[in-house]
């Protein structure tokens, strides 16, 4: 008994078979291309996190502060959010494709939101500080307390420094941070030549060019005698 040897399908009919799974080859490779386009995206894209990240650190130095309004974030935040649900669901071709339109909008989101948390951080730092720095250039002006001003000028400034044009840094927050939770201090410790805050208020209002007679109360002027002080201030009208 003989055995025939196995028959090869000739080509016609391999290509027969095959066409049923045509759909799925082609599928399958445009699924694969979209993917790998989609992840190139997302990969360039990936210091959106640790952009996300410091914003977070910066919202959160500028939690008690009224220049930052938490609503100029909701919104950003809630699109930012919708763009991480729907990179989730891109479970096909066309959504692959088109990951590139959720992605742009997380990064205009992103750029929307670090501008106004750099304005509101413009804004507080020049609040706390700046009559701070101010009431220091006025006491450097004062022989008694030139030291203890030019010291206070100074710290001040090197804070107000980090409320520059770029987004603050890690060290940005936490220099701030810290000089913020000592600021109280710093004025405190001006009682030791004689300033309390009566005397404190009246310098900062200076300062601003602000003060008026109401401000020069009996203490604050036996305080600018005291300091041989009195000559340099000058009465103007409005």
């Amino acid at each position: 008994m003989t055995t025939e040897p196995p028959t090869t399908p000739d080509p016609i009919s391999r290509l027969e078979g095959l066409v049923p799974l045509c759909a799925a080859i082609r599928q399958g490779s445009e699924y694969t291309s979209a993917l790998a386009s989609a992840t190139s995206l997302v990969g360039n894209s990936i210091s959106l996190l640790d952009r996300l990240d410091m914003i977070g650190s910066v919202a959160k130095a500028l939690a008690d502060s009224p220049c930052f309004l938490a609503t100029d974030a909701r919104n950003e935040l809630a699109t930012i959010a919708s763009v991480g649900n729907a990179l989730e669901k891109c479970v096909d071709t066309q959504a692959l494709r088109d990951v590139r339109f959720p992605v742009r909008s997380a990064q205009e989101s992103i750029e929307r939101l670090e501008k106004a948390l750099q304005r509101a951080w413009s804004a507080m730092l020049k609040e706390d500080f700046e009559p701070v720095r101010s009431l220091g250039g006025v006491l450097a002006a004062v022989p008694d307390t030139k030291k203890a001003g030019t010291e206070l000028q100074a710290w001040a400034q090197t804070v107000l420094d980090r409320a520059g044009k770029d987004f603050p840094t890690s060290a940005d927050v936490n220099l701030v941070t810290d000089a913020r939770s000592q600021r109280s201090h710093r004025l405190e410790e001006l009682g030791a030549v004689g300033i309390d805050t009566e005397v404190s208020r009246f310098l900062i209002e200076v300062a601003y060019e602000r003060a008026t007679l109401a401000e020069l109360t009996p203490k604050v002027l036996v305080w600018l005698i005291s300091k041989k002080a009195e000559s340099q201030f000058r009465i103007k009208l409005r």
